[in-house]
Parts: C-alpha cells; structure tokens; sequence
C-alpha cells in the first residue's frame, strides 16, 4: 500500500520541475523556439529549405501547350532552365497586370520593339534588347510547344499563366517578316465574368426608358457600333433589356455565330459561307407564329422585306445588328441590302449606336483649367469652378532634383494602371428614334448628309454631344474624346 501511495508522489515531484522551468522560460523565446519535450525539433536547426534560381522572384503558375499531359510537363520543364526564365516571368506578369488584350513584338537586327494594346488602343513599351528578347521568346515559344529555332515559318500554340487569382491564356502566333520575326500575343482572361446589363455599359436611365419602349413594341431595332468596338456587349445588353418573358422569341444566325446562347431565345442555323441566308429558316420560324425575331445578320434584301411584312401583318418585333461609323450610318448600311426603303422606314423604330472611351485613372489623373472658348465652343457654360481631367503625365526631367540639385529618382508608377492613366472603357450610346421626318429622308434621298440633317432637326443627340458628359465629370480627357470621334 505504501508504493501505491509513494510512486505517484515522486513521479509527480520528478516531473513538476521541468514543466515549472518550461513555464518560465518560453515566454522568454520566440514562437519558433519555444520547446514542450526534450525531443521537441529546434527550427533554427533545420536545414534551410532550397530554393531553385527559376523559382525565385514572381510566384507564377504555367500550364504549358501540348498534345498530351506528358508533353505539357516537358515544354514546361524545357522552358524553366532558360537561364532568363526570371525575366520572362516578369514580362507575362507585367502583360497581364496592365491588362494587355494583344501583345506584338517585332524582331530586328538591333533589338525588339514591344506593343501593348490596352482597351483598344495600341502602346509602345519600353524595347528590348536582342538577347534579352530572342531568350524570352525562346521560352515563350516552348511553353506553347512550338519550335523555338524556327524564326520564319507561321506557328501558333498557347499556353496558360497564373498568378494569383488572375489566369490568362497566352495565344502565339509568330512569322517571318522582311526585318525579322513577327510575333503576336493574344490574352484572353480565363475567369468567366459576368455580363454586364445595358446601363452597367454606360447607358442613362432616360435613353434607357426610351430603349425598352422601342423593344417592346412591334417594329424593327437595330444595334450598332465600330468593328471591333464592343457591338457583342451592347447587342446582349440590349436583349436583356427587352421583355423575353412574356412574348416568344425565336433567333436565326450563322454557324459560326458567337453569342448564341441568350436565355429563352432558341436559335437556327444557316450557313453564310455556303451561300444560304436566313430567309428560308425564318420562314419556317413563321409558321409558329412567333412574336419577336432575333437576326444578327440581315443579309440580304429578301429577308429584309419579308420581316418588315412580318412587322406590319403580325405585328411582330425584329432586332439586328451591323456595324457602322454612327446611327446614320447603320441606317444608310441596312438600305444597301436594297430591300424595300418604303417597307423598312415604315418598320424600323430605332437605331442603337455607341462607341468606347477609354476611362481615366482615378488614382493618377490630374485637374486642368480649359480656357472659357473651348468650353464656348463645347456648349459647356464657363465658371472657374469647372475643370478637365487628362491622363497622369510625369514631372519634366529638370524638376526631378532634390533641394541640392542632386538628381532623384521619378515617381514610380501608378499601381492601379500601371503608368498608362487609363482604366478600362465606359461607352456612350446615341439612341435614333425613327420620326417622320427620317423616314421621308429614307425614301427620297437615302444618304448620310440628309437623314443626317432629318435626325438633327428633330433634336437626335450624336455620340460626340453625350460624350461631352463624361469630359465634365472627369470620367476622360478631351484627347480621349477627340480620339474616339474622330475614328
């Protein structure tokens, strides 16, 4: 009985100590050496964790082109022994943080000039030297699993970055040239985002309320914009907007139609190439009698007439897009199908029209005065208070000097943009109602000087007039506004 009792009491006294020392002591330490057991590892002690040259800098994820898992991994791997691996990180990081859409560099005898295109508008960034530049694209030509010693036939292959929550996929494509090689980056952001509603796009609430009205009534809307100038945006913004719920919507499109998945419009197919037409499919649409009709492509005069017919028997809505320079414009363009003018002005409620501006910076723009005859001649009323707003434009080399003359190193540049003043595009719609007097213009003298004129004697306001908005709110600068007008 008595080693029942004695035992406990001495394992108890032999072991008090070492946790009362511990007590005591780990307060004392860092985190990192504090100790619970003897056996307890000391991470000062561990061996320090190795870390490969390609490894260091910029924390990028590659995902490389090839025909199998096996060849992905070996182009990957090929590509980080270059021994400029480092600084082909840094330029797809650096593409991808100033949100480039295309990349072309231009290979010569002396060095390699590098173009950005950033919303639309082409930048020059800063050349590279030949060495420099014939390394990284070396490892650019690996990771999209093409022959990097090949510098005159045409490749194209892809390959994929991440950093971050950002993935991109890096499309190639290169080709000998006269004075080299070539070489074209297309990016495409692999995060699917979210469409944007018509009015997210840029467009007021009044010419809103004016849109669904013309929408939602029998008669023809026509969406427009520049090539390449986001009509795919205002084309589905402008679905969106019109009622898809209550009436039935039936679509008819080219094979290699784009957006085509648009919610409770089911589309047929025709084959343009092939020389068909969406008459005979929307014929056939007809006998379900539907109420509205979604043509992208109107082209040619006999589906023209036949929805107009459509329009004016069953009272039907039909909406359609084409590219052009202005509202006038697309009016002028949808005539040269030669279709039956009397029958199309009669029919057509609106066009839709916009153009892109690029948005300043808010983090770097700066506040500039206009003299009072610019704002005169832009109908804008001058006060002291109004104020412009242009893209951020670093201090003169001869200022960059401290209070001893000494010189100083610029500014960096801005971490939201990137140093280019501008982030991302905002758009501005003209919205041209269909009147009397523009469809008289319609019928007897179809030309963008006098349906232009119609328009304007009626009060229609020009992408350039609503334009004027967005230079008074300090959304962008007056070069940007001259810019885009004038393309």
């Amino acid at each position: 009985p008595i080693f029942w009792i004695g035992f406990p009491i001495y394992a108890i006294a032999s072991i008090l100590p070492y946790f009362l020392y511990l007590r005591a002591r780990n307060p004392l330490l860092p985190k990192a050496t504090r100790m619970i057991f003897p056996i307890h590892p000391d991470p000062l002690k561990q061996p320090a964790k190795v870390v490969l040259k390609q490894d260091e800098g910029l924390q990028l994820e590659f995902k490389a082109g090839g025909e199998n898992s096996q060849r992905s991994q070996a182009n990957l791997i090929a590509a980080r022994q270059n021994p400029f691996f480092l600084q082909v990180k840094e330029s797809l990081y650096d593409i991808m943080f100033k949100r480039a859409e295309r990349v072309q560099l231009d290979y010569t005898q002396q060095a390699v000039a590098v173009r950005y295109e950033v919303d639309g508008v082409w930048i020059n960034m800063p050349p590279r030297d030949r060495q420099t530049g014939d390394a990284i694209l070396y490892a650019y030509k690996q990771l999209a699993n093409l022959n990097p010693m090949d510098r005159q036939n045409r490749q194209e292959g892809s390959f994929e970055v991440a950093s971050g929550k950002t993935k991109s996929k890096f499309e190639l494509t290169s080709a000998g040239i006269q004075t080299g090689e070539r070489v074209v980056l297309k990016v495409t952001e692999l995060k699917k985002k979210s469409a944007m509603n018509i009015m997210q796009l840029g467009m007021l609430p009044d010419m809103y309320a004016q849109l669904q009205a013309n929408l939602n009534r029998s008669g023809m809307v026509i969406i427009s914009s520049l090539p390449s100038g986001g009509l795919s945006s205002s084309w589905l913004g402008a679905l969106d907007a019109a009622d898809r719920v209550t009436r039935d919507f039936v679509g008819v499109c080219d094979k290699d139609f784009q957006d085509k998945v648009i919610e409770n419009v089911s589309f047929v197919e025709f084959d343009k190439a092939a020389g068909q037409t969406p008459l005979a499919e929307t014929k056939n649409l007809a006998l379900k009698l539907p109420d509205a009709y979604v043509i992208p492509e109107m082209v040619d005069a006999d589906t023209v007439n036949y929805l107009c017919d459509q329009i004016e028997k069953e009272k039907a809505f039909a909406i359609t897009q084409i590219h052009a320079k202005s509202s006038v414009e697309a009016v002028v363009r949808t005539l040269m199908l030669n279709g039956d003018r009397s029958k199309l002005a009669k029919s057509l409620n609106c066009v839709l029209f916009h153009k892109l501006f690029r948005r300043l910076c808010d983090q770097c723009k700066q506040a500039v005065q206009p003299p009072p005859q610019l704002l005169q001649q832009l109908g804008i009323e001058p006060t002291p208070q109004t104020m412009f707003y242009q893209q951020y434009q670093p201090p003169p080399p001869e200022t960059l000097v401290d209070e001893k003359g000494r010189p100083i190193a610029p500014p960096p540049p801005c971490r939201t943009c990137g140093g280019i003043g501008f982030y991302g595009r905002i758009a501005v719609f003209e919205l041209l109602e269909i009147n009397d007097k523009v469809r008289q213009a319609m019928v007897n003298t179809p030309t963008l000087k006098d349906i232009g004129a119609a328009a304007q004697i009626t009060g229609h306001k020009t992408v350039q007039q609503n334009a004027i908005n967005l230079l008074v709110a300090g959304v962008t600068s007056l070069q940007e506004l001259q810019r885009v007008v004038n393309q």
